[in-house]
């Protein structure tokens, strides 16, 4: 694995030798996202420029004007409107991102069908306003110009050229702050050219639509710019809600339920205006008023209830609504009754106030949702810089107010904190105010007993004990039949530990590394740290929440090479295992594609397999390859969580860099930890925590044997671990997030639960995790009081 890894490697540094003996200078290339779609839009204008080449060569056989039927004009307009859309829909087939909160099966449909069709469409419209208004003015500069069928066709090539660049990265990263500017530019320059093309000089003496009614060039641009602009308005919805619920999150929680009305109230306002559009006034009044007034009934109601509706707007964002709302209300007085203006002034006027305040709500909720994930920072980035929207005016008072430098802090260290560990804090300050706690929080099983005495310890190797890395080795030839050198065990500080040192030795900064998502934060949150480039792969019970050949085929489709997967089996918080036959599939993969395998398998030997399964243990990787890491901890089969005591099977290239790093970070793993950890591999420590599992099962059955009155939405299998992952359902209805129904949970039943948004940053707000890991009593108990809260509510 080690040596298919760094052949391309070598490929890459010798590439770069040549390069730099014709090349010198220096190279600060940097592979990232932004970056792939720098080199995408270099290809694709390469490509567009050859191709538009040819046919102008095939096109232009003598000298023609600049505009003409078969001119460099007339032809850069078609194959740049061509090349517009084609690159639109190119860049918008790559594979699809996760869904949008909420999203049913058949809205998924719709939006991967109308979502890259209207930014297709607009991209388009624009390529050919800007084109138009060029060959405008050098047809009318350059009269009499004759140019010959090379610097037609070059001209030609050079447009398509720079048009193929300009929509890859326009479309190749889509915010809603670039949304708002294309929208913005969409609609301005459709309705002026559709007001300098008019052929009825009086259209302004009727109404606004009247630019609409015909069969002319006129009437088609303005028709079809209010069509593609709702199509992108209607858009907007599915990339506007994820924002607007992670800053409802975090400013009122219990507003969250109300962002699928805001989400709503886009794709009316979209429908109508592409009903406008559609419906001329000359072919139905009443329909095209009806469309008309039901957008500006939906838009006035979105502007009035806004501050109600969700919670933490800027002073400065409420006060430009109140003063758009104030410009509305004057627009319509000065039209009716005063008559200052007639029906296509106030029209216009209206039309402009609802596209502005639009706009500006769309980068308001980008900027103050913020658009990059923590510990994603990117180089040229400054958040330290940055007031965001989301704090209290007077917090962000006391920042920009503050001039005196200081240290700072480092921007790796900008990730989030471990949710688990913030309810676990407010578990105890409850208990300590007398409140009877039952908690199903942290995935911590009751803990073995400590010998009565511990001798006085010192510094021991960095890797750990001998006798302990012994015990390990056979450890694994007692449960799983392979054989493993104790020199290729290292004892860590925690699995924590172990992570933290593999990932230091086997990736470097920008290197990418796969793991599924729902999973566990600190595989994520330590990577970015680090780092390293984190690929996220939506997983969902089509492959039971697990990475699969095809998903990982589609990620390097997206974002290039994978330096790494993560696995967990059974995994945190879905508690879902991989067989043997999908282990094998993962590991071929990877050994193809010279990706290291990471395997957490701290949860072994805590499983609930069916009867006459061959491995009711649980595959470990070292069973199929000895290529891959596996990290494991005492914490949980074991129940040594505050002992800190983990280890991992280290490849043989990995083994020395490892105890290099380790020698440095922490000398040595805590030697009254590793005393303890040699009892651990007893028949009689086995058969305790067998039975310590056993009751782990009982209280499993009382989870699945509720989840019906429970009433929730999609369940993991829980295959093992102690973890039962479930979207809320019709719960969410009420609560608006899993964040917001947890805090109510705690608060007015005492039973504490996880968010699922430690899990998974993008959907997770839908799902809570219940670890069982209590026992059954407590569990039963906890159930009794959910229900008891549900039907309450």
């Amino acid at each position: 694995m080690a040596t298919s890894r760094n052949e391309p490697r070598a490929l890459h540094r010798a590439a770069d030798r040549v390069f730099a003996l014709l090349y010198p200078g220096s190279e600060s290339w940097r592979d990232t996202p932004a970056a792939r779609r720098e080199q995408r839009a270099m290809g694709n204008a390469v490509v567009a420029a050859i191709v538009a080449c040819i046919i102008g060569l095939i096109a232009f056989r003598d000298a023609v004007p600049i505009w003409g039927p078969v001119s460099p004009g007339s032809i850069s307009l078609m194959l740049g409107g061509a090349t517009a859309l084609a690159v639109a829909a190119i860049e918008q087939l790559r594979p699809p991102g996760p869904p949008a909160h909420g999203a049913t099966p058949l809205v998924r449909r719709i939006e991967r069908i109308v979502n890259p069709l209207a930014l297709a469409l607009v991209n388009c419209g624009i390529v050919l306003m800007i084109l138009a208004l060029i060959i405008a003015v050098l047809s009318n500069s350059f009269t009499g110009l004759l140019l010959d069928a090379i610097p037609s066709a070059l001209i030609v090539a050079l447009v398509c050229a720079a048009v193929a660049y300009g929509v890859t990265l326009s479309v190749g990263d889509v915010t809603p702050t670039r949304i708002s500017g294309l929208l913005a530019a969409f609609m301005t320059g459709g309705v002026v050219i559709a007001m300098l093309t008019t052929s009825d000089a009086n259209w302004w003496k009727l109404h606004f639509s009247e630019l609409g009614v015909g069969d002319n060039l006129s009437g088609f641009i303005f028709n079809a710019t209010l069509i593609v602009g709702g199509l992108l308005l209607a858009s907007l919805a599915s990339l506007v809600a994820p924002k607007l619920r992670r800053w409802s999150d975090r400013a009122r929680p219990s507003r969250t339920r109300n962002v699928p009305l805001v989400a709503w109230a886009f794709v009316v306002i979209g429908c109508c205006l592409i009903g406008v559009g559609s419906v001329p006034v000359n072919i139905s009044l009443i329909m095209h008023n009806t469309f008309a007034t039901g957008m500006a009934v939906v838009f006035a109601g979105l502007l009035a209830s806004m501050r109600w509706v969700l919670d933490g707007f800027s002073r400065s964002f409420l006060a430009f609504s109140d003063a758009t709302l104030a410009a509305l209300v004057v627009a319509t007085i000065l039209f009716w009754p005063v008559g200052y203006l007639n029906l296509a002034g106030f029209e216009l006027i209206a039309a402009g106030i609802i596209f502005a305040w639009l706009v500006i709500l769309l980068r308001h909720i980008d900027f103050s949702a913020g658009g990059q994930p923590p510990g994603l920072v990117l180089a040229d980035e400054t958040p330290a810089g940055n007031v965001d929207l989301m704090t209290t005016p007077e917090a962000a008072s006391r920042s920009m107010a503050s001039t005196t430098p200081s240290p700072g802090v480092s921007r790796r260290s900008e990730i989030p904190a471990f949710e688990v560990m913030k309810i676990t804090d407010e578990v105890a300050r409850r208990r300590l105010a007398g409140h009877d706690v039952v908690s199903l929080c942290a995935g911590e099983p009751s803990a073995r007993p400590a010998p009565g005495t511990l001798k006085p310890a010192g510094y021991t190797g960095p890797l750990g004990t001998m006798p302990l890395r012994e015990a390990i080795a056979g450890h694994y030839a007692n449960w799983y039949g392979v054989d493993v050198d104790p020199g290729e065990v290292a004892v860590t500080t925690g699995s924590s530990g172990a992570f933290q040192l593999v990932f230091l030795a086997a990736f470097d900064p920008g290197d990418a590394v796969a793991l599924a998502s729902p999973g566990y934060p600190a595989y994520r949150n330590i990577l970015a740290a680090l780092g390293v480039r984190v690929i996220e792969i939506p997983t969902g019970p089509e492959t039971r929440y697990q990475p699969t050949p095809e998903l990982l085929e589609a990620a390097v489709s997206e974002h290039g090479a994978l330096a790494g997967l993560i696995i967990a089996s059974p995994a945190n918080p879905t508690g879902t295992m991989l067989n043997r036959a999908d282990l094998a599939a993962l590991v071929d993969w990877c050994a193809a594609h010279g990706t290291r395998i990471v395997s957490d398998e701290i949860y072994h030997g805590i499983a609930f397999p069916e009867p006459g399964d061959p491995d009711p243990r649980g595959v470990s990787v070292r069973e199929l390859t000895r290529d891959a890491v596996v990290i494991n901890s005492f914490s949980k089969y074991w129940g040594m969580t505050g002992w800190r005591l983990g280890w991992a099977l280290l490849p043989e290239d990995l083994i020395a860099p490892v105890e290099a790093l380790a020698s440095n970070f922490a000398l040595s793993p805590p030697a009254p930890a590793q005393e303890l950890a040699l009892t651990a591999f007893t028949p009689e420590t086995y058969a305790e925590r067998d039975a310590i599992v056993a009751d782990f099962a009982r209280a499993r059955a009382l989870i699945l044997d509720a989840a019906p009155a429970l009433g929730w939405g999609e369940a993991a299998p829980s295959d093992g671990a102690f973890y039962y992952y479930s979207e809320l359902g019709p719960q969410l209805d009420v609560y608006g997030t899993s964040t917001a129904y947890a805090r109510a949970l705690l608060e007015h039943a005492d039973v504490a639960i996880v968010p699922g948004v430690d899990f998974d940053p993008v959907a997770g707000d839908r799902a809570v995790r219940l670890s069982y890991a209590a026992g059954a009593p407590a569990v039963e108990e906890a159930l009794n009081r959910i229900l008891r809260f549900q039907a309450e509510r």
